[in-house]
């Protein structure tokens, strides 16, 4: 169950790229293959922003830092193809001198992301046995639990990537939330 919303998101991930990938060749209008590859840049951005499936955060702060790279490129190539008359080198170098930038922006956006789930961890941590775990914080969804019992995890050895798993079996029993 746990790798499950993992697996999902890198399979849709995975599709998301294929698509990205095939467009070329059966899309031969560049003003639709530019919308269609900034929406697919901008599903793929979403889509790792808001799962954040990897282990250790700065994979996935690195991942929607280069996607936002990738999304705003796109974004570029909209412009060149659907504005006319606009001056191909201009939106080059705009494109060059915007990455980094970007990518500073996506990977700062994730960290406060990921920052965000580890507060809610700690409004868990921090509840007593007669809370009822609903009025803490409403998932939308299982894959949400999933993500943040990733934050949960301490580890014996993390370059082995051993978990100590007493520490989250303490965690859960401790506060009695199998029965609520």
């Amino acid at each position: 169950m746990l790798s499950r919303m993992a697996i999902s998101v890198q399979v849709y991930g995975f599709i998301i790229k294929t698509f990205m990938c095939l467009a070329p060749t059966f899309v031969t209008n560049f003003q639709w293959l530019s919308a269609l590859e900034c929406f697919l840049a901008t599903a793929l951005v979403w889509l790792y922003f808001k799962w954040q499936p990897y282990l250790y955060d700065a994979m996935n702060h690195a991942r929607v830092a280069i996607y936002g790279a990738v999304c705003y490129t796109t974004v570029c190539y909209v412009i060149l193809q659907l504005i006319p008359n606009t001056d191909p080198v201009l939106v080059t170098r705009a494109m060059w001198c915007g990455l980094i930038p970007v990518m500073v922006a996506g990977y700062v956006a994730s960290y406060y992301r990921m920052s965000y789930r580890k507060r809610v961890l700690r409004l868990f941590e921090a509840a007593t046995l007669d809370t009822d775990l609903k009025s803490i914080y409403q998932f939308s969804d299982a894959r949400e639990v999933e993500a943040l019992s990733r934050c949960c995890r301490k580890w014996i050895d993390k370059n082995k990537e051993i978990v100590d798993v007493d520490a989250m079996v303490s965690l859960f029993a401790s506060r009695n939330w199998a029965s609520n």
